[in-house]
């Protein structure tokens, strides 16, 4: 589980963290965000519009190390560390 910085307590949960590839994020009162993850050196490698409270994303393909997901809501942007193992 990562907290995502700013956002309420168990508003979202990301889990696993670390991962192996597969990450889900479910949300608590939120359906329409976007979700972005970029590398350690902030290239993007995912970006995404997501609409339901249930996500799931396949990070299997990009090499093991930090990334970081940014969670953009109307007018709130937050970010918070995923580990790739």
């Amino acid at each position: 589980y990562v907290g995502i910085e700013g956002l309420e307590a168990g508003t979202m949960n990301v889990y696993p963290n670390p991962t192996e590839g597969k990450l889900y994020i479910v949300t608590n009162g939120f359906e329409d965000y976007e979700l972005i993850i970029t590398d350690i050196n902030g290239r993007v490698i995912v970006e995404k519009s997501v609409n339901t409270a249930k996500a799931e994303l396949d990070l299997s393909d990009y090499p093991k190390g930090i990334y970081f997901m940014t969670v953009k809501l109307e007018n709130e942007t937050q970010t918070g560390k995923i580990i790739l193992k």
